[in-house]
């Protein structure tokens, strides 16, 4: 059974959120802990086995490009180019000519940070998994689950994310996370996604047509997740992942 053979990063967003620190700078490019945020994303799947990586980037792309350079420790990196931001779905179809022969892939937002070993056993899961799903997702737990993409299960599957549902009808406490495990089926389904309220192309709703036919799973993470959203958020997980 072969594993998980590539991963994708979504580095192409504006991080408005998270200005003035991005006027100058991609997000991605952000430190945490004097390592920029796509450092951790990559060491901690670069530890997970993944050698080899293609970033979608957009904003402020030279930037990357210049710092992470063809190879990043033992990682080998391709670009593919979102040249209007169109949300996830749209750059995660920008690197589908990057996944020509790949089975299974993993995507990731530059943003979003995992312990290592955590991710290791995630991602030796999802291998398991991709092989009778199309589709995995990782879940944490949230005592707001209603300001995110709330998810609603049955089993080890995933019926539906549910955006921001009203506060006391979450379906559950769980979360997107914002990692994911895919075969090559997604791109299908991510050409079929229509924009979003605020005009963009999600990868939830892709995900969702995948769900409403059975074909994904999820994963529950057993640490916790930062996703690094605004500086309030960036200065909190420093604090806590400052050893």
């Amino acid at each position: 059974m072969k594993g998980v053979e590539k991963l994708v990063v979504l580095a192409a967003g504006k991080g408005v959120r998270m200005q003035p620190l991005t006027l100058e700078k991609p997000k991605a490019l952000v430190e945490l802990n004097g390592k920029p945020l796509i450092e951790h994303v990559l060491e901690a799947f670069e530890y997970a086995g993944i050698s080899k990586a293609v970033i979608v980037v957009g904003y402020k792309k030279e930037a990357i490009i210049e710092y992470l350079g063809k190879k990043w420790n033992s990682i080998a990196i391709e670009y593919a180019y979102q040249n209007e931001p169109k949300g996830t779905a749209n750059a995660l179809i920008q690197a589908e000519k990057y996944l020509e022969h790949c089975k299974k892939f993993a995507t990731a937002n530059s943003d979003v940070i995992i312990d290592k070993t955590e991710l290791k056993r995630i991602v030796n899961e999802a291998s398991k998994l991709l092989e009778s799903n199309e589709a995995v997702i990782v879940a944490r737990k949230s005592k707001e689950p209603w300001k995110y993409g709330c998810l609603l299960v049955e089993g080890n599957r995933l019926r539906e994310i549910v955006e921001k549902p009203e506060r006391g009808k979450e379906p559950s406490n769980l979360i997107n996370a914002g990692y994911y495990f895919f075969t090559p089926k997604i791109f299908e389904f991510a050409k079929k996604v229509k924009p979003s309220s605020r005009g963009e192309y999600e990868i939830t709703d892709a995900i969702n047509m995948l769900a409403a036919e059975g074909k994904v799973a999820y994963i529950k993470t057993k640490k916790r997740v930062f996703d690094i959203g605004t500086i309030a958020e960036l200065k909190e997980a420093e604090k806590i992942l400052k050893v």
